[in-house]
């Protein structure tokens, strides 16, 4: 797994009521979880859900504070969408985002609290 600095546009479909001149920007900051990968003879044993708790983690407790970040965000492979569901990301809803192969899915830190 990478982590690496990143931003988000949210200017079509993600209001920020707790932070609405946020919603003047074009892209806010984000951390990217990168490179995500479990060996094909581990999967299903829960690495992969341990590795996303522990980047949400790292990044909520020693990176977002520091960088000024919200959100972490990753390019999810089209068999990825369901695992990252599962690990409270969300998938960008504007129409370009939907036919990549790689969608781009985030999650809001102040959600979690």
């Amino acid at each position: 797994m990478t982590l690496t600095c990143s931003e988000i546009d949210l200017q079509s479909g993600y209001e920020m009521a707790d932070c609405s001149h946020a919603n003047n920007y074009e892209f806010l900051p984000a951390v990217k979880i990168a490179r995500l990968a479990v060996d094909s003879r581990c999967r299903s044993s829960g690495i992969g859900s341990t590795l996303v708790d522990y980047a949400i983690a790292l990044i909520r407790d020693k990176i977002a504070e520091n960088i000024g970040c919200r959100f972490v965000v990753t390019d999810a492979k089209s068999e990825a969408v369901s695992f990252y569901e599962k690990q409270g990301f969300v998938l960008l809803d504007s129409e370009g985002n939907q036919s990549t192969e790689h969608q781009l899915m985030f999650l809001d830190l102040v959600a979690l609290v």
